[in-house]
């Protein structure tokens, strides 16, 4: 059975390139907040925002070698990623005893060539240019 395959996400945000890496995670009892800094541009910033994230991992990419041996090569490389038949979806129901099963639960991803976040959310996250964190 295919499991977590990964689906390109069009942020749909202008002025966006595919180069940025994580500066920052921040996570405070209203969101889970990743700054993103695009690379070779000391002025921008990408700031994405999950409000009342059900839940989020961060793993070096280094130890993702399943997921990136499953995935076609065509979407390798990218750094947006939604993810269907997730196993992390599954980890949560399971740990939920089924509770939120009906939920519409999004899994997000984000792998930079560090840091790989996956987030649980039903809430599109915001996503917007900043200045600095």
């Amino acid at each position: 059975m295919d499991c977590n395959i990964l689906n390109i996400w069009n942020l749909d945000v202008k002025g966006f390139r595919n180069e940025v890496y994580v500066t920052e995670l921040r996570d405070d009892c209203e969101s889970i907040i990743i700054y993103l800094k695009v690379k070779d541009d000391d002025s921008k910033f990408l700031k994405i925002s999950f409000e009342d994230a059900l839940s989020y991992r961060n793993t070096n990419e280094s130890f993702m070698l399943k997921i990136w041996n499953e995935t076609p090569n065509e979407k390798l490389g990218k750094i947006f990623y939604t993810v269907e038949k997730s196993n992390y979806i599954d980890f949560f129901d399971e740990m939920t005893l089924g509770l939120y099963k009906d939920w519409n639960i999004v899994h997000y991803a984000i792998y930079t060539d560090k840091h790989c976040i996956d987030i649980l959310s039903i809430i599109k996250p915001k996503i917007e240019w900043i200045n600095s964190p």
